[in-house]
């Protein structure tokens, strides 16, 4: 028996043969990633836990269909990005709701949506970031997303989307960049 762990492949080619534990070891190797992205992406622990969760069913019902184009990381990267845009869009198409207590019980209601006050507090500075993020080109985005979000080394990022280290770099480096330059107001001294 070997001492090393199956790598990603070999638990997607166990698991399609009918090996359970191999989902399951598929799922505590990449949770912390799926998880840290869903908590960048939404800003809520609890949230993201039920995220997670969701990645993991939508990989579970998914994987048969792996081709392998891609490695399973990103795979699961790209699924749980999707799941984030598919939480922020319910969020938007729902009613925010309120209960009034009363003597003849609970009586929910539509509330009036959350003030400038409260989205101010959700933090105008991450807006900005993803707003900014969001506007790379694809491929500094890619990388940066990879990096920052994943914590994937820059190797790992080269290998993941066959581009070379220093095509890596020089895409990461520019988009560190045009954050930069983006972000600086933000980090300007204000004039007294």
């Amino acid at each position: 028996m070997s001492d090393t762990a199956p790598d990603d492949e070999q638990l997607i080619a166990d698991h399609i043969a009918g090996d359970a534990r191999a989902l399951e070891a598929l799922a505590r190797r990449h949770y912390p990633a799926v998880y840290r992205n869903a908590v960048y992406r939404v800003r809520d622990p609890e949230v993201a836990r039920d995220i997670a969760q969701e990645v993991f069913l939508r990989v579970t019902r998914a994987l048969p269909g792996f081709r392998g184009d891609a490695q399973f990381k990103t795979w699961v990267h790209c699924i749980t990005t999707r799941a984030c845009i598919d939480h922020v869009r319910s969020l938007r198409a729902r009613p925010y709701m309120a209960t009034l207590d009363e003597d003849d019980g609970a009586r929910s209601l539509v509330a009036p949506a959350p003030g400038p006050d409260e989205h101010a507090a959700h933090g105008e500075l991450s807006r900005c970031i993803d707003r900014v993020v969001e506007e790379l080109p694809d491929r500094q985005r890619r990388v940066f997303r990879m990096r920052h979000y994943e914590h994937m080394k820059l190797t790992e990022i080269a290998r993941a989307l066959d581009r070379s280290l220093g095509t890596v770099k020089a895409q990461l480096f520019t988009a560190r960049s045009t954050l930069r330059d983006s972000l600086g107001p933000y980090f300007a001294p204000s004039p007294r």
